[in-house]
């Protein structure tokens, strides 16, 4: 069944896009309505083609219930569930970029 997933992603620009400024790539938490971890990551990589971005990595990834019942979360994270919950689109919370791929 359907439930609000959340997991922490790493995204990189496609060519010609400015969704991340001058940054090489960011770090971002991603709540989506999935059955599975594989269709978290299709609905993810699909949301974020519509930014003009690419996933290069999952971390984390899990049902929101179980993240929300093992730790504390940021009430924004809670606010995005609802809203994934509501509209069941993906929802993004802040980016956390860094300027190389390297560092």
């Amino acid at each position: 069944s359907m439930e609000v997933w959340i997991g922490l992603v790493g995204v990189g620009p496609l060519p010609g896009s400015t969704t991340l400024g001058e940054a090489k790539g960011a770090y971002v938490n991603v709540l989506a309505l999935a059955s599975s971890p594989e269709q978290y990551q299709t609905v993810v990589k699909t949301a974020l083609q519509d930014l003009e971005l690419f996933a290069f990595e999952f971390e984390d990834v899990e049902p929101f219930q179980r993240r929300s019942n093992s730790r504390v979360l940021d009430q924004k994270l809670y606010e995005l569930a609802e809203e994934v919950q509501v509209s069941g689109h993906a929802c993004f919370d802040a980016f956390y970029s860094y300027a190389r791929l390297d560092s």
